[in-house]
């Protein structure tokens, strides 16, 4: 994604003239460690190139407050437990012109502030959201092929069964798929589903009839998509109207033997109603997160459902992809280009 430059040099009729003057930049997340959880051993050398870089990591208000030079910062990398940049903290900052995120929503940490005053920012959520797709299309597959329940058996010590007539029903030839949320991850797991023999359905009240057969899928009304669906997989942004989108109406509504997947926010799932529907053995769900407490923890124990601790975003070697995104952003700021992936202000509301 990033090529390999060092500070550049130009000529005119053959005479090198003097390297571009580097940004004044440093990084603003918490804890420390996460830069070089983020970003390779490589790609900070690669930064250190580009950027005059602040050497501490910026982890508190007070460490912005208190850095000499905070006025002459251009660029802040942020990451995960970034300081709120409200009026008072960009009072520290005023030449401060971008804001490089390494992770995803920016919403934890911008204020109307940063748009009064023209920073452009920009995100790496979709870098972020190819895990997350992968993940959905192999829970997908993994469940429509019946391999966790089958698993399950074998801890058990159980016999093998007939697969030929205790999974007469298995398979993903011909399923039917219902995607929640044609968000970035939705939308990226739509394409990466079209490489299979399924029916693909969403349920987006943003997408029209065009936009959905661009992704491969036919737009549908959420209680077709719930009724119709052999696996049902969640993409929709946490926002106040969509907590509890699928509640006990919705769950009852679905095929039996479908799977649930969630790797959404757990408060757009009624927790109580997901767990009263499994613990019959109706439906099964495959769980990234789930809300703390007794349900969450009963959840868990259910042979039909499947936790994982908020795996499917970027872990170990594919937070390195992040750490490629700045580079490539700040390889366009250096050359005055515009941001790949610029936040706008007017869609943040409605977004993740």
């Amino acid at each position: 994604m990033t090529s390999k430059r060092t500070d550049r040099e130009s000529t005119v009729d053959g005479r090198p003239l003097e390297p571009r003057a580097r940004l004044r930049a440093a990084f603003a997340m918490a804890p420390e460690a996460l830069l070089t959880q983020v970003f390779s051993g490589e790609q900070l050398e690669e930064l250190d190139r580009r950027l005059d870089l602040e050497p501490a990591v910026l982890q508190s208000r007070s460490d912005i407050e208190r850095l000499p030079g905070a006025d002459r910062l251009e660029l802040l990398i942020t990451g995960w437990g970034c300081p709120v940049l409200d009026e008072a903290l960009l009072e520290r900052l005023p030449a401060l012109r971008y804001v490089v995120h390494s992770a995803g929503s920016v919403k934890p940490f911008v204020t109307d502030a940063l748009w009064e005053r023209g920073i452009r920012v920009s995100s790496q959520a979709a870098a972020n959201a190819v895990p997350v797709a992968e993940y959905t299309v192999a829970m997908i597959v993994l469940a429509n092929k019946g391999v966790f329940a089958m698993a399950r058996r074998a801890q058990r010590g159980e016999p093998d069964p007939d697969i030929r007539t205790a999974l007469a029903d298995a398979g993903n030839y011909g399923k039917t798929v219902g995607v929640i949320g044609a968000s970035q991850i939705g939308s990226l797991a739509l394409r990466m589903l079209a490489a299979y023999d399924l029916r693909l359905l969403v349920a987006d009240p943003t997408l029209d009839d065009a936009g959905a057969a661009a992704l491969g899928a036919q737009l549908v009304p959420l209680d077709v998509l719930m009724r119709e669906s052999d696996v049902v997989s969640v993409h929709a942004p946490s926002l106040p109207e969509t907590h509890g989108l699928i509640g006990a109406d919705e769950l009852h509504a679905m095929r039996p033997g479908a799977t649930l997947i969630n790797t959404s926010r757990a408060e757009l799932i009624d927790q109580d109603a997901l767990l009263q529907v499994a613990a019959t053995g109706r439906i099964s769900a495959i769980l990234d997160l789930v809300q703390p407490g007794e349900s969450g923890r009963a959840l868990a124990r259910l042979d039909n459902v499947v936790v994982t601790p908020h795996l499917a975003g970027s872990v170990g070697v594919e937070l390195h992809r992040l750490g490629a995104g700045v580079l490539d952003e700040v390889d366009r700021v250096a050359d005055g280009a515009a941001l790949r992936f610029p936040i706008d202000a007017r869609n943040l509301a409605h977004s993740a």
